[in-house]
């Protein structure tokens, strides 16, 4: 009996737009994966009840108009009662602002660059084959 892949349900929330788009098409071409995208983190706020599994999240949001940061959605995120896993996307290398976001609830904190794709593969597929 063959058992359907488990559908995982992620968060993407960005806002750069290319980025957000090529992390989005890159995840659904895995085809276990139910992305759900947000250029700001009150639009994913909005949309925590559909309890996602995995929150990819963006530390800068200031383009799209947001009025919070991503540090900001990860303190209301972590108010939830289930917690997803989440992994914090940034251009920063601030070891110091990675060990802040650590002690808070990331999981994982990943920088945007030329091998981003492949560590966010890595990171999702040690949480799912948990």
């Amino acid at each position: 009996m063959v058992t359907p892949l488990a559908t995982y349900k992620i968060f993407l929330v960005d806002d750069d737009e290319t980025f957000l788009m090529i992390l989005r098409r890159h995840l659904e071409l895995q085809k276990k994966f139910e992305v759900h995208v947000f250029n700001s983190g009150e639009d994913c706020l909005e949309k925590l009840d559909l309890q996602p599994d995995i929150i990819i999240l963006d530390y800068n949001l200031n383009r799209s108009g947001s009025l919070l940061n991503g540090k900001q959605v990860l303190s209301e995120v972590l108010k939830q009662k289930k917690r997803p896993k989440i992994i914090m996307l940034s251009g920063q290398e601030d070891g110091q602002l990675v060990y802040e976001l650590v002690k808070m609830g990331v999981q994982d904190y990943v920088l945007k660059g030329a091998n981003a794709l492949e560590e966010l593969d890595e990171l999702i597929s040690g949480y799912i084959a948990r």
